[in-house]
């Protein structure tokens, strides 16, 4: 009798455990997704600050020439 309470109460445990496993697996999932998604945000960042900065940077070489003329 020992040992077939013994396998219960190891069976239960071992099913606990995959319980636990497949809640981990989710939250796993779910961090990935938060990252993957924060990845393609900060690429998005750079790139508009890029092209707001390759802009601004031909703006201010253009002001010389926009000028009155009155120099």
């Amino acid at each position: 009798m020992s040992i077939e309470r013994d396998l219960g109460e190891l069976s239960a445990r071992l099913k606990a455990l995959e319980e636990a496993q497949r809640s981990i697996a989710k939250d796993v999932r779910a961090v990935r997704d938060i990252v993957m998604t924060a990845k393609g945000s900060w690429k998005l960042v750079f790139g508009v600050s890029a092209a707001i900065s390759a802009m601004v940077g031909f703006a201010v070489k253009l002001f010389p020439f926009l000028g009155n003329g009155s120099n």
